[in-house]
């Protein structure tokens, strides 16, 4: 039996969600030009997984 595509999807997530710990596989990419505090903080409250700059 194979896995349909939503299935597939499903797993993905589920496998992003365990890799950065947070309840949304949604990873905010440091950009030094726009990755300041207020929005690390957004994404992290949201139940994403923030990142910030380097250069910020």
């Amino acid at each position: 039996m194979s896995a349909t595509g939503e299935q597939k999807l499903d797993a993905l997530w589920r496998r992003g969600r365990d890799f950065l710990g947070c309840p949304h596989a949604i990873l905010g990419g440091a950009m030094s030009w726009l990755s300041d505090r207020h929005l690390v903080s957004a994404i992290s409250n949201a139940g994403g997984f923030g990142v910030i700059a380097c250069g910020s």
